[in-house]
């Protein structure tokens, strides 16, 4: 038996030539192209999850205090103002808070984690 798995970003809305919209997930569905579908833009966020709990591990370890969910600041550069926000919806629900660096002009940078994507 084969089984057909398919990653691919769920939530992207495509317009067909007729002009109706769909997600990639209702596509894939309508046409059976996979029997299994993981959400890239899900595994993406876990991961990026845990390589943060690590990152503010260390911060706690080596500055010797707790670093209260609230503050849990992280720098997000990317092109896209539809993967930033998604990502700051996912990641809030971790105690992270995302933000662009250029929002953060007055205060202290350094030591803040930062994902490039």
């Amino acid at each position: 038996h084969i089984l057909r798995v398919m990653l691919v970003n769920c939530s992207i809305s495509v317009q067909s030539g007729g002009g109706e919209v769909q997600t990639v997930r209702d596509i894939i569905e309508q046409l059976k192209l996979a029997d299994l579908i993981i959400d890239a833009e899900g595994a993406i966020a876990v991961a990026m999850k845990s390589w943060l709990d690590d990152q503010y591990k260390q911060l706690n370890r080596s500055k010797n205090i707790s670093i209260p969910e609230s503050g849990r600041l992280v720098i997000l550069e990317t092109n896209s103002v539809a993967w930033f926000q998604s990502l700051k919806e996912k990641l809030s629900k971790y105690g992270y808070n995302i933000v662009d660096r250029r929002n953060l002009q007055g205060e202290k940078i350094h030591g803040i984690p930062v994902l490039v994507y």
